[in-house]
């Protein structure tokens, strides 16, 4: 989901995943660079930034 820009990592929570870590991390990179999903909005809102910010869609 993460390579195709349908979710976003949660650095906080990378230490959980050992060695995948950096896999999450190019799979971001790649998905932010191609502009896909979530990535293709001009001002991308973190989900936990919404979240805290009580706004409805």
């Amino acid at each position: 989901m993460v390579k195709e820009g349908q979710a976003v990592v949660y650095t906080q929570y990378l230490s959980a995943c050992g060695a995948t870590q950096e896999q999450y991390i190019k799979a971001e990179a790649l998905a932010k660079r191609k502009r896909l999903g979530f990535w293709n909005q001009d001002n991308p809102v973190m989900p936990w930034d919404f979240r805290r910010s009580g706004r409805k869609n």
